[in-house]
């Protein structure tokens, strides 16, 4: 069969139609296949359904270009081209129409990546003479890269809506998105969960959940009903707090309502806010009582808010500045306070107050960490002022009334200096430990006696690192004297001693424990003193001797002297009493007087006897 082009058919259709007007008709079909969408190629065949004889091969000049070739013979050209699958099912499905008239269809690749759609029907004449089979050919290359690039976005469009709800149904609080009729168009694992219902089954029934709107009698789904067409009119999100039942336990929840973009669909997701809500519950009750707490003290307290208005002050702060709680309950602002306590006079006075009270007010943006102050009122009263920013915006101020505080802390100072003073200026030497054994003080006597320098003594040195500075006074003896010396500085009870150094210095030590813990240890020099004690002693031991030997010595006179004595006064009375003769009257006065003078000694004797005893205890 040889292929004839349709342009060069012109003797085929003056064959059909003859002469002139067979041209015009030519001309017709050419311009009418030409405005055909579609590529053709056709085969004639006779009435039998085989090739005519001298039947001619139909194509357009489309049809070849489509295929990428130059010159069309037989179908065989056509399956060149495709891919071999596509190629096949042309063979089958063109065989199908040669033998039997099968018209087909079929969507075909070439070689080169081109998409054609192929189309084979069999065409006959009005009068069923003439039959052709014709393959309409439709590049849809562009339609096919097309399709794919949108099954491609179908796809991951599908891809992350189901990333999405697999990420909405791990989502342990319910979710759910309504449709433009504000029904329930979708759920999530946990919505399904709540309800214990399947999520078909809820969207087919529209299940809402079971909440209840604190303090309200309205019913809920109406009043989420109204809130998703809000949201979706204004494509604002709105919000909504509820209580809901979830897993028998009633938890308080947030709904949040969210306009889908341009989507008329709606998101509607819930928060667990119970343990928000306790938190706020909980804070609320820690306020009050703060309150009640700060109500207690005597010290002055005013919180202001951002806005630099009163929010809560305390009786004492009323009673302070003498303001009536009426005013202060109108919350009236730091400066307009500021005024009226300038009026009151209960403000220092200024030459700028405009200047002043700014200071105040700026302390709302500028402060960051608590300012003091004091402020010295034209009655004489001192107060302190404290201020810092409060944790929640704004401004919390104390005042404290330290009139009497700053008369005792004065008459504690200039007491503490005459102590200190006289401490500087005794005659002993003064040191203080404190309860970990470091030296805390000292005065300039302590050092004269040790031979101690100021640097010596710096940095709170340990009494064992102390003592250490004694030892070139102790040669002998150092460790029982070392162990004297660290007890008198760190053992809590009274301790008195005396210790003779090598210089021949003598020193008294005694040691008193302290309120705090620590321990006061004091030393004298009393060397003078113990030598004038000695002296003392020397001189006593020898007066004590003499008054032995005189002692002795009127004992032994007395002895001495009553023996004698007593024998003349025996033999006086043995005269006197007649035993060796009468005597006369002159023997008998002198007889009498010897008696006399003898009881007369005897008593001196005796009387000189006791005064010496009496003199030696």
């Amino acid at each position: 069969m040889k292929p004839v082009p349709l342009c060069a058919m012109s003797g085929f259709f003056s064959f059909l139609l003859g002469g002139a007007a067979a041209r015009a008709e030519k001309r017709r079909l050419e311009a009418f296949f030409s405005a055909l969408p579609l590529e053709y190629c056709g085969w004639a065949r006779g009435v039998d359904g085989k090739p005519a004889p001298g039947g001619a091969l139909l194509y357009s000049r489309g049809f070849a270009r489509a295929l990428g070739i130059d010159r069309l013979t037989t179908v065989h050209d056509i399956e060149n081209v495709l891919e071999a699958a596509d190629a096949a099912a042309l063979e089958e499905g063109f065989l199908a129409l040669a033998q039997n008239g099968e018209g087909f269809a079929l969507r075909a690749r070439t070689r080169g990546g081109r998409t054609l759609h192929i189309h084979g029907t069999r065409g006959h004449d009005l009068g069923g003479l003439d039959t052709f089979d014709i393959l309409w050919l439709h590049d849809v290359t562009a339609d096919a890269l097309e399709i794919a690039e949108l099954k491609a976005k179908r796809k991951t469009a599908d891809d992350e809506t189901g990333k999405l709800r697999a990420a909405l149904d791990a989502v342990p609080m319910p979710v759910w998105i309504a449709d433009a009729l504000n029904d329930i168009a979708w759920v999530n694992a946990a919505y399904a969960r709540a309800l214990e219902r399947p999520a078909a089954e809820i969207v087919e029934t529209q299940i809402w959940l079971p909440v209840t709107i604190p303090g309200g009698t309205e019913d809920a789904p109406a009043r989420l009903r109204q809130m998703i067409r809000a949201a979706r009119a204004d494509k604002k999100p709105q919000t909504l707090r509820a209580r809901l039942i979830v897993g028998g336990r009633r938890r308080v929840v947030e709904f949040a309502i969210l306009p889908m973009g341009g989507d008329d669909r709606v998101l509607i997701q819930t928060a667990d806010v119970t343990a928000e809500e306790d938190r706020t519950a909980e804070h609320k009750r820690y306020v009050a009582a703060q309150g009640k707490l700060l109500e207690q003290l005597q010290t002055a307290i005013a919180i202001f808010a951002a806005d630099h208005r009163l929010e809560f002050h305390n009786s004492a702060f009323g009673r302070l500045w003498g303001v009536e709680d009426s005013y202060l309950n109108e919350r009236p602002k730091l400066g307009d306070l500021m005024e009226k306590l300038r009026e009151l006079r209960r403000l220092p006075e200024q030459a700028d107050f405009r200047a002043f009270k700014k200071s105040w007010v700026d302390m709302f943006t500028g402060l960051l960490h608590p300012h003091e102050d004091m402020l010295y009122l034209p009655s004489g009263a001192a107060i302190r002022m404290l201020a810092a920013p409060h944790p929640m915006g704004g401004l919390m101020m104390t005042f404290e009334d330290v009139t009497s505080r700053l008369e005792l802390e004065s008459s504690y100072n200039t007491l503490m200096a005459m102590q200190r003073e006289t401490l500087e200026n005794l005659a002993e030497g003064v040191a203080v430990f404190g309860p970990d054994g470091r030296l805390k003080y000292f005065n300039p006597r302590y050092m004269t006696l040790w031979g101690l320098n100021p640097e010596d003594l710096e940095g709170e040195p340990h009494i064992t690192e102390l003592v250490q500075k004694h030892r070139k006074f102790f040669k002998l003896g150092w460790k029982d004297i070392e162990s004297i010396l660290v007890s008198l500085g760190l053992q809590r009870k009274e301790q008195t001693c005396q210790l003779h150094r090598d210089d021949d210095t003598v020193l008294e030590f005694a040691s008193v424990p302290m309120p705090d813990g620590g321990v006061m240890k004091t030393l004298r020099d009393i060397t003078d003193k113990f030598r004038f004690e000695e002296a003392l002693r020397e001189k006593a031991h020898a007066l004590e001797e003499a008054e032995k030997l005189k002692t002795d010595f009127l004992a032994n006179v007395s002895y001495q002297l009553r023996t004698p004595l007593s024998a003349m006064t025996g033999f006086a009375e043995i005269l006197a009493n007649n035993y060796f003769g009468e005597l006369n009257d002159k023997q008998r006065e002198y007889t009498r007087g010897i008696i006399d003078a003898g009881a007369n000694l005897t008593a001196l004797i005796d009387d000189i006897l006791d005064l010496t005893q009496i003199e030696a205890g």
